[in-house]
């Protein structure tokens, strides 16, 4: 992936189709970066693309955002390998990353403004003769590439809550910090305090923010599932319910009309792919959000014809 975007060449992202197949190709290649230990590391040709992007562009924004997030996480491997060397740890330099973690976190959430990115939260309670495998909450987005970047961007922010888990985990085992019985007592996000500008942090500082990333990670994947329904053409972004009819009762336009929604109800479902991968078996996710990803990634299997074709090969 990283030889075709450099074969395709700096002006590939100042064309629509150009743009379209970068995004695409840049996400496959980031999703690589941000989950696996031993992907590719960022190259200085990803770092002057993203840089030669005009930042007033929401489309371009969300890109340097994501890649902002791929190279905190792989400094965040690093640390974490650095973390396993009991000899070398440094609390200094894991707080500062933490602290930078935050801020990043934060200021990664404020490209979400404007009509085109907007959307619509519906209740299930209050859609008539809902499904009941819908979540409670429905996102109702302008279309599933729409729903799909915001889950992109939201499955990036929630590897990156895991990084920073790790790290904490690690200096809360490894210090002396570590001699006091580590509490996971409840702690809302209101009750956060604003932490030490000490070097060495409290232990009740390393616990606020321990519980406020495992809060954020369970928050993000409620929010991924609740793009599903529109993601699998079950429901449209007008809120309607969307059934297929079977095959035997339509002619040849309706068959085609059919195989069209199909097709796009496809496209939708590997759009939620990635996600739903890592919420199934994630290990800071509830359970309940843990079994509806199962039964959502299932779906996705029959959706795209995965099961058909690679049957317990596609159980990835």
């Amino acid at each position: 992936m990283a030889q075709i975007l450099r074969l395709r060449g700096p002006d590939q992202v100042y064309s629509a189709r150009g743009w379209s197949l970068y995004r695409l190709a840049h996400h496959r290649l980031q999703r690589q970066q941000l989950h696996f230990d031993n992907a590719p590391a960022i190259s200085q040709e990803q770092e002057n693309l993203i840089s030669s992007l005009d930042p007033s562009t929401p489309s371009a924004r969300i890109a340097a955002d994501n890649f902002a997030i791929s190279k905190v996480c792989s400094r965040a491997r690093d640390l974490r390998a650095k973390l396993a060397d009991t000899s070398s740890l440094s609390d200094t330099e894991t707080i500062s990353l933490i602290k930078e973690m935050h801020e990043l976190d934060k200021t990664a959430t404020t490209w979400r403004v404007g009509p085109s990115w907007s959307f619509k939260t519906v209740y299930k309670r209050d859609i008539p003769n809902c499904p009941a495998h819908f979540p409670n909450v429905i996102q109702l987005h302008h279309d599933a590439w729409i729903a799909y970047e915001w889950n992109y961007h939201r499955t990036g922010r929630l590897i990156l809550h895991t990084n920073l888990l790790e790290c904490l985990s690690r200096l809360i085992s490894s210090t002396s910090l570590a001699s006091n019985t580590y509490s996971s007592s409840f702690i809302s996000p209101s009750d956060l305090q604003t932490p030490s500008t000490s070097d060495s942090p409290s232990l009740a500082e390393l616990q606020e923010h321990y519980t406020h990333s495992s809060l954020t990670i369970r928050r993000l994947a409620d929010e991924i599932l609740s793009t599903v329904p529109l993601s699998l053409g079950e429901i449209s972004p007008d809120g309607e319910l969307l059934t297929l009819p079977p095959v035997e009762n339509l002619d040849e336009v309706g068959i085609e009309i059919l195989e069209e929604k199909k097709t796009l109800q496809g496209v939708g479902a590997y759009f939620l792919l990635w996600s739903i991968k890592i919420l199934k078996s994630h290990e800071h996710v509830n359970e309940e959000q843990r079994e509806m990803a199962r039964g959502v990634f299932e779906r996705i299997r029959e959706v795209t014809g995965m099961k058909k074709m690679l049957g317990d090969k596609s159980c990835i």
